[in-house]
């Protein structure tokens, strides 16, 4: 294709624009637009290409270019294709060579373009493409040997979280047939060129960090089975494997190279192999023979590490190895020997069980860094839990005998605090690490510890050794208060409620601590306390918490306005996270301290809102607002004081288009104006109405869900008390925007929320204008563009006609209006999408509410008993009747709204970054579109209508059975006979 210079320039202007921070939003809006042309892609080539464009301005096209890949490149019948397929051969075509002749910054982003082409790709697209890769291996050109490995490994690496199926094993061996002779023969040679530079550390530095790559592509060939081919090379492999294990090189390793901090080559290389075998200790025990010769040069390897922080990854391997090799049978030998016993506890798991000084520092100086890896899961890979790790391994197999040789290290170190309490606490330190360790047989992150070791009294050890240092006249080390607390809430589940609940003043005491981490501890125990349940019901209730609550919230609100920066304030998700739960489980007892939770809240709304960075703590602060609001719901003055504080905070947030807590607002508002207690609709909310129907704020998608919540309660509560939304104007902004959802792929299903809830609410006279054109919008997509979410949201909504309980409004109303389009239209409907979807249908609710359409649409009109429907009616009666025996029908709901809401709000929530995308807040959430929840037994009510149908018409069931096949005659038969109905 001939590209436009002048096009061209424009473009290279624009990325150069794009890097300074004056023009940056500018030039990305111009760029957004630019990209929806169809050649788009082919003028970003040209910009790489071309050498004389600066850096930097490369660097930037090539980032836009892999941003754009990784958002368009891949679609189907739920996205449109907006890049031609001539554009995406040239692209295919040319991106490797690109990569190979480009400069490393951005070289590194053509690989990462590569390889997400290839996830879609590869190999029914782009059959040549390994073999395109391989072709560019050399033996002098490090750069270029790099991005290509690099790419491959790519690609290759997704495979192994992949499902391993008959797709995949033929991808991986067509793979292999093309590349592993190349492999084969390019980690040889490596292998051989390591040897030639043993005294050349930066040639072996490039070497060792291909060979690092290569053991990568090794490990994810062989993530679900090994190929063939590498079965036949296994000695090569494996013989390689051994040697770099452990490989020692005093010239690199004293060279520049290397350092005491960071992670160098040689200990990647290392890293990988262990992980290799690892894999084959899992899998592939017997086909590797020299595996016992691992496992030892892995013990011995570990031996030998140091503490330094370099270290530290390939300790955590090594130490995972192990755990592994002893849970597999036979090593049980190995690990069973007293002597191992002894050493392998005193020279591979104390020292790596202890405190260390670079611990400490972190403790000091980044006590937010070291409660994520400690409480988050982001410390899996250090010295401490690998070696928890393996004690628990060895507690499988050797619980009894492990367990008295580690109490005995316990009490060895729990004498020497006793002895020297200010110079000795990390003596007690250690010795509670692995108290908790050998303890702990089965733990959940959000659960706590579930099943204990049977050998270990946990409740002494707290009562004897834990309980002390939480004393408020204690002077333990914070690191000893924090071990303790910890302890607690680790062990909470071998505790009683009484004792649990006697440790909440003494947490609440630990809240005035002005050691940050500390008192940060003691929010996270008091959070997962009052998180616990049984049988599911809350195990302290909010009479329970009745007495604690002043100092709790007191306390809670000091420590979060401690400082009045923003980002600090932030910084901290797990002291908004024990607000939110304090108020969710208080519930009424709440309600005294709303002055005080609506003047705090509304303050930090305004304070997170002027600097939002850390969406974890945002979410949270959000629920608790939600959280208020939905208690104060029955008691206008509290619900109007909740109101009035944060009404101007959203409305600045609103104004000032903070695009982070947007979202957030609009739900919140939506269940204000739900639950407000005065008639009508607030001045505010009729000032907002116009603010609401404006494209601007639709064209944001994280908005979208929101303002559909927020535009349903306006049509509730405008239905409720017969207001302003049924007047032609608002109502014909309403269906503007239903018809911009609807036609949008992305955004159907709220276009139908909404369309339902305007049918729910909405009289049927005032609706009766617009009823052809909004049928006539849905079958237009249902004929053009249907996708199988969009068939699953119109089955609901014709649910929806089916089942709503109005004046002129019947199932024969709902037939006909799509009869009046096209003769048999419905029956046709019925037959090519209604009938195949109802098995489909997912979830309580729309389960309850498809059974509830369908049985009125067998039982309720005449026109379901004549052809054409009629031929349809045993095939929808058998589905329904498959719906109304799934679990979530049969079980009873007997949880009440708040512990509903307790269990949507989860333990962590989802590791996210702030974006325009939408979140949930479970606390605002708002009742369903669906005229069917109101029922309270949905199967006694279908058994009902079925019943009564059968005694109008005697016989019609057994007449439809006799003119189906004989199987599907006795099912239908068997059905009705189950729900014991006679026919």
């Amino acid at each position: 294709m001939n590209l436009d210079t002048n096009k061209l320039q424009q473009l290279v202007s624009l990325f150069e624009q794009s890097l300074n921070y004056q023009t940056t939003v500018q030039a990305g809006n111009e760029l957004q637009a630019a990209s929806k042309s169809p050649d788009f892609l082919l003028y970003l080539l040209a910009i790489l290409q071309e050498q004389q464009v600066g850096i930097y301005i490369r660097v930037a096209t090539a980032l836009f270019f892999k941003n754009f890949v990784v958002q368009q490149w891949k679609f189907d019948q739920e996205s449109e294709n907006i890049i031609p397929n001539e554009v995406r051969e040239i692209v295919r075509n040319q991106v490797i060579d690109l990569m190979v002749k480009s400069d490393s910054k951005v070289q590194i982003h053509l690989c990462e373009i590569i390889s997400k082409i290839a996830e879609h790709d590869y190999p029914n697209n782009w059959e040549q493409l390994i073999s395109q890769l391989t072709s560019q291996l050399t033996e002098n050109n490090v750069q270029t040997n790099l991005g290509v490995l690099q790419t491959i490994n790519s690609i290759f690496k997704r495979w192994r979280s992949d499902f391993g199926s008959d797709n995949l094993f033929t991808v991986i061996n067509f793979s292999i047939a093309v590349f592993g002779e190349s492999f084969l023969n390019f980690t040889k040679l490596t292998d051989q060129l390591i040897d030639q530079n043993a005294s050349n550390p930066q040639a072996l530095n490039s070497l060792l960090e291909t060979l690092n790559i290569l053991w990568q592509i090794y490990q994810s060939l062989i993530s679900h089975d090994i190929p063939q081919y590498l079965v036949d090379n296994a000695q090569v492999f494996q013989g390689l494997l051994c040697k770099y294990l452990v490989y020692e090189n005093p010239a690199y390793s004293n060279s520049n190279y290397s350092n005491d901090e960071d992670i160098g080559n040689l200990e990647h290389v290392k890293i990988e192999i262990l992980e290799i075998i690892n894999l084959y200790i899992q899998k592939y025990y017997e086909d590797f023979p020299q595996i016992h010769s691992a496992v030892k040069s892995t013990w011995d390897l570990v031996t030998r590490l140091d503490s330094r922080p370099k270290f530290d990854l390939l300790t955590s391997k090594a130490l995972t190895l192990l755990s592994t090799a002893v849970k597999n049978r036979s090593f049980q030998t190995l690990f069973g020997n007293p002597e191992v016993l002894s050493t392998l506890s005193s020279n591979v798991i104390i020292p790596n069980a202890t405190l260390r000084e670079v611990d400490e520092e972190l403790f000091t100086d980044e006590p937010m860094e070291y409660i994520k890896r400690d409480l988050e899961g982001t410390d899996s890979e250090t010295r401490r839990r690998s070696a928890a790790d393996l004690v628990r391994s060895l507690l499988m197999t050797f619980q009894k005998e492990w367990t008295e040789l580690f109490t005995g290290f316990i009490h060895t170190n729990l004498d020497l605090y006793k002895s020297d309490p200010v110079n000795n606490w990390k003596n007690k330190d250690t010795a509670i690490f692995l108290l908790s360790s050998i303890a702990t047989t089965k733990q959940a992150t959000s659960l706590g510890v579930t099943s204990s070791n049977e050998f270990i009294d946990v409740a002494n050890i707290f009562s004897t050794h834990i309980l002390p240092d939480l004393q408020p006249e204690s002077q333990a080390h914070p690191i000893l208060k924090v071990d303790s607390i910890k302890y607690l809430f680790t062990f909470r589940n071998q505790l009683t409620a009484e004792q649990l609940f006697s440790m909440l003043p003494l947490l609440i005491f630990h809240l005035g601590s002005d050691d940050q981490l500390v008192h940060t501890y003691a929010a996270v125990a008091i959070e997962r306390i009052l998180a616990m349940k049984s049988n599911h019901k809350s195990v302290f209730t909010s009479e329970s918490l009745k007495p604690l609550l002043e100092n709790l919230l007191t306390n809670l609100f000091n420590l979060t306005f401690k400082s009045n920066s923003a980002q600090q304030v932030a910084e901290n998700d797990y002291l908004m996270k024990t607000i939110m739960r304090t108020v969710i489980v208080a519930g009424p007892a709440i309600l005294p301290y709303s002055a005080l939770l609506a003047k705090k809240l509304s303050d930090l709304l305004k304070l997170i809102a002027s600097n939002p960075s850390n969406p974890k703590y945002s979410h949270y602060a959000f629920e608790a607002i939600g959280a208020c609001i939905r208690l104060a719901k029955n008691n206008p003055e509290n619900f109007l004081q909740l109101e009035s504080a944060f009404q101007d905070t959203f409305q600045l947030i609103l104004t000032q288009n903070i695009e982070e807590f947007i979202p957030y607002a609009l739900q919140i508002l939506a269940q204000v104006l739900t639950f407000h207690p005065t008639p009508g609709i607030p001045d505010f909310y009729q000032n907002l109405l116009s603010s609401v129907l404006q494209p601007v704020l639709w064209q944001k998608e994280g908005n979208v869900p929101a303002l559909t919540r927020l535009l349903r309660s306006y049509i509730v509560r405008s239905a409720k008390f017969e207001t302003q939304i049924t007047q032609p104007s608002v109502l014909n902004s309403i269906l503007g925007i239903f018809q911009k959802l609807i036609s949008s792929k992305i955004n159907e299903s709220y276009g139908f929320e909404l369309v339902r809830e305007i049918f729910i609410q909405i009289p049927i006279q005032v609706l009766q204008p617009y009823l052809t054109s909004i049928v006539n919008l849905m079958l237009s997509r249902l004929q053009k563009s249907k996708t199988n979410k969009f068939v699953y949201e119109f089955t609901l909504f014709v649910s929806v006609l089916l089942t709503a309980n109005k004046p002129d409004w019947n199932p024969d109303f709902a037939i006909r209006l799509f009869e009046s389009i096209q003769q048999n239209l419905f029956s046709q409907l019925a037959q090519h999408f209604i009938v195949n979807t109802i098995p489909l249908i997912s979830g309580r609710d729309n389960r309850k509410l498809v059974i509830a359409g369908m049985v009125s649409l067998l039982t309720q009109t005449n026109l379901a008993t004549v052809d054409p429907l009629k031929q349809h009616w045993s095939t929808i009666a058998n589905n329904v009747m498959t719906l109304l025996q799934s679990p979530e029908i049969v079980k009873a709901d007997v949880e009440s709204e708040l512990q509903q809401e307790e269990e949507l709000i989860r333990f962590e929530v989802e590791e996210t970054t702030f974006s325009t995308a939408f979140v949930n807040l479970a606390t605002s959430s708002l009742p369903p579109a669906n005229p069917a929840v109101g029922i309270p037994d949905i199967s006694a009510h279908a058994v009902s209508q079925l019943q009564g149908f059968n005694h109008k018409h005697p016989g019609f069931v057994r007449e439809l059975a006799s003119q189906l096949p004989e199987a599907d005659s006795n099912t239908l038969i068997n059905q009705f006979h189950n729900l014991g109905i006679n026919v």
